[in-house]
């Protein structure tokens, strides 16, 4: 909590909240000097908490690195649930923090759809922001700040931003293809509305696969925050002809699939095939063929991408792609007939 006086937070006071010298503070938070890790972790939490800035001067005249890395996650609207909640990002969360320490970083997770004072209030060396949404403000405010950036996924209004993320595009394709390969010949797609790179990449790899089979598009669109809701995902089986399969982009739909082909008597597999996108194994009644997206694997070279920008380094490539796997289970595992 920043002192009440209307002053910014000093140095000085860090180091009385904290209970050491204010050189000790300087070092924690450059990352330099003899300590424990356990007085530099400390020191920096008091400091964060406080809201402590460095003078940005004296910043880069320190070699212009305090230590402490963030990541933010760009959403849409309000998440119904916890960031830790979600399983995506709860491997990333973990993953990106077990680098950071390894790289002698502290790292702290920002709140969803943050305000923009926090990024002045904490000092940050950069941030790596997940799944970047159409719309909002956050690439603009860190840009704005001279923070470096990271993105897993891309910008969807474009920008030359490093980025870590899948090539979705071919990932969907081999989703498909195994779909087809199964017999399936309505394929129907079940996306979020999130507004990123990723369903848009999915979109356009899934009607550029219907087009060059020739087959009928069946995309449907899921309100962001009713993923779980089986009521927002039915319309993808209540049509005339209905599909007899379905590639859920979201692994949180593939099990709201399930439960509405099950309310209307649909069996999967057998009338129809279910793939989904993600790295949970939900407790579903059918096992779910997955698309693996390793989002651990993101985060982690995400950081390092990161912290080769903050020390001034040059990154190998400026869009790094993290290979997928899709791992074949039970609910594509034989078609007997269209539901149609």
């Amino acid at each position: 909590m920043q002192p009440t006086s209307g002053r910014s937070v000093r140095l000085e006071d860090v180091a009385r909240r904290a209970g050491v010298s204010t050189a000790t503070v300087s070092h924690a938070l450059r990352g330099v000097g003899r300590m424990s890790e356990a007085t530099r972790t400390r020191v920096r939490a008091v400091a964060l908490d406080m809201g402590y800035q460095p003078n940005s001067a004296a910043r880069r005249l320190a070699g212009g690195r305090v230590g402490l890395i963030a990541v933010a996650f760009s959403l849409p609207g309000e998440l119904p649930v916890a960031l830790t909640d979600v399983d995506y990002f709860s491997k990333a969360i973990r993953a990106a923090t077990t680098r950071a320490h390894e790289r002698d970083y502290a790292l702290v997770v920002a709140p969803p759809r943050p305000h923009d004072t926090l990024w002045a209030r904490v000092p940050l060396d950069g941030v790596v922001v997940f799944d970047p949404v159409a719309g909002d403000p956050l690439l603009d405010e860190l840009r704005s700040r001279d923070v470096p950036l990271v993105l897993s996924g891309r910008d969807p209004a474009g920008s030359d931003d490093y980025s870590v993320d899948n090539d979705h595009l071919t990932a969907t394709l081999t989703v498909l293809d195994h779909l087809a390969e199964r017999g399936a010949r309505r394929i129907a797609l079940l996306a979020g509305d999130l507004g990123d790179s990723f369903t848009a990449d999915c979109v356009e790899a899934y009607r550029c696969w219907c087009q060059r089979h020739q087959v009928e598009q069946l995309v449907t669109t899921a309100p962001f925050g009713r993923f779980a809701d089986v009521d927002a995902v039915d319309p993808v089986l209540a049509t005339v002809a209905p599909p007899d399969a379905v590639y859920a982009i979201v692994d949180v739909l593939g099990a709201s699939v399930l439960e509405a082909a099950a309310r209307r008597g649909v069996r999967v597999p057998g009338d129809l095939l279910v793939a989904v996108a993600g790295d949970r194994l939900s407790d579903t009644s059918v096992a779910l063929t997955m698309l693996e997206l390793d989002p651990a694997r993101t985060a982690t070279e995400a950081v390092d991408v990161l912290i080769e920008l903050i020390e001034g380094q040059q990154p190998s490539d400026r869009d790094r792609l993290i290979p997928t796997r899709l791992v074949e289970r039970e609910s594509t595992s034989y078609l007997e007939v269209g539901i149609g």
